[in-house]
């Protein structure tokens, strides 16, 4: 029902919220002078009760505000954090596969950018419009390909074979 509300852009989304609490304010001080405060009979000297209205009125709208806060920060640090994990282990991969003799080294490194220009460049615009792209799957069975076939010529090589 609200999934709509994911694809808007965020300036519109503001606007929308802003006008939804705004509307949903005006519309509890309509009811509350229209059928609550003449059925209260208060006077001039009760002045306060507005006061104490408009102090709750803050502090829900203030609550409500820092927790939007809150979860918007959480959700950053999340996205912020596996982006960060994947950076680093495609930065790792691609210091391991300096180890691997000429041929080997530079057709994975190969595959290797290929597949982050792929996550980069197509793979997050598709998420971020609610569709998941299997091309960079392909890219690792690829990479996954490339690396059990390297057959190590020396001993050292062998530290760098795969284990299946």
């Amino acid at each position: 029902m609200i999934e709509f509300l994911h694809n808007l852009p965020l300036w519109i989304l503001g606007i929308l919220l802003n006008a939804w609490l705004i509307g949903f304010a005006l519309g509890g001080l309509w009811a509350m002078r229209r059928w609550a405060l003449p059925r209260m009979r208060l006077r001039y000297q009760d002045a306060y009760f507005g006061a104490a209205v408009l102090q709750s009125s803050m502090l829900l709208y203030g609550l409500v505000a820092a927790l939007t806060a809150v979860s918007v920060w959480q959700r950053y640090s999340q996205a912020s954090d596996v982006v960060s994990s994947e950076a680093t282990a495609i930065a790792t991969l691609w210091q391991d596969f300096g180890g691997y003799p000429a041929p080997q080294r530079d057709a994975l490194r190969n595959l290797l950018l290929a597949y982050t220009d792929h996550v980069i460049r197509e793979a997050w615009p598709r998420q971020r419009l609610g569709t998941i792209s299997l091309q960079g799957v392909e890219w690792l069975d690829r990479l996954q390909a490339q690396l059990f076939e390297f057959e190590p010529a020396t001993e050292s090589q062998k530290t760098f074979k795969p284990r299946h």
